[in-house]
């Protein structure tokens, strides 16, 4: 997976790193480490929260924020937050049953870019920016597909040109009807509301389910996959349960024992590296 993320405390732009299974973040004091974890815990604590009254959890236990305004690196251009996800092929792989992302699984080489951007207004924090595309990389010359969700002060707009994403109207017949309001589930979308006149001249409202169970299953699971130790550690002890419920190893590492009892006889999975970049 590849992220790049922009305006979040001491990042002010980072665009395309490369997460792999092994990722050392390695610099001196206020080169941005503990920001680039922490934006993943962010994440982590929003997503898994899934409230739609939270787009941005900052309550979290794993990052407590007191305003959206302590994570952003400037208040200038809006003072908007913004993550770029990129999975390829071989991680979307497992997700394939979902429409939205088994279709493309004839080409040999696709990657699904997910970009979300955050504002607030009178303190309230929404999503005013999401998209995801679909990008076939062995046709460059096929337009991407996307679904692209904005909201900017009250006004709302979903646009497609593929119509795995939506309903075919979305995609078919855009302006025969007006966006009313656009519903997330933390910082996904999940339906709109529709307002258009009808044949005899009555307003006809309805709500518009978008299809991004995939996109937030695949999302969802990520997040959840990571764990985080703190930069502290409990004192070394005498003795350690080895009996228990835990499968995280704890915010503090507490429950290290726990988990390596759990997983004492199962295979270890480790990647070789085949390369490494100096300075």
């Amino acid at each position: 997976m590849r992220i790049s993320i922009h305006n979040f405390k001491s990042i002010t732009s980072l665009v395309d790193f490369e997460v792999l299974p092994l990722t050392i973040l390695s610099g001196s004091n206020s080169s941005c480490k503990s920001s680039f974890i922490q934006i993943f815990l962010l994440l982590k604590q929003t997503i898994e929260l899934d409230s739609a009254q939270f787009p941005l959890y900052l309550e979290g236990k794993l990052f407590p924020v007191r305003q959206y305004s302590d994570i952003l690196s400037s208040l200038t251009n809006g003072g908007k937050l913004k993550v770029s996800l990129v999975f390829n092929k071989w991680e979307l792989e497992k997700y394939k049953d979902f429409p939205e992302i088994g279709l493309y699984k004839v080409f040999d080489d696709y990657s699904l870019s997910i970009s979300f951007e955050f504002d607030t207004k009178e303190d309230n924090i929404y999503v005013s920016h999401f998209e995801t595309k679909i990008i076939i990389h062995e046709y460059k010359t096929k337009p991407e597909q996307f679904i692209r969700c904005i909201t900017n002060d009250k006004n709302y707009d979903v646009k497609t040109n593929v119509a795995v994403f939506s309903n075919e109207n979305l995609y078919e017949n855009p302006d025969q009807y007006q966006i009313k309001m656009i519903s997330y589930s933390a910082f996904i979308p999940t339906n709109y509301e529709i307002e258009y006149v009808d044949v005899h001249n009555n307003i006809i409202k309805e709500v518009q389910k978008l299809k991004l169970d995939g996109i937030k299953t695949m999302i969802k699971d990520y997040f959840t996959s990571i764990n985080y130790i703190g930069p502290a550690r409990d004192e070394p002890k005498e003795e350690y349960r080895r009996i228990g419920k835990h499968m995280t190893v704890g915010t503090h590492g507490e429950f290290t024992a726990e988990v390596l009892d759990a997983f004492a006889l199962k295979n270890i999975s480790y990647w070789k590296i085949k390369e490494f970049v100096t300075g």
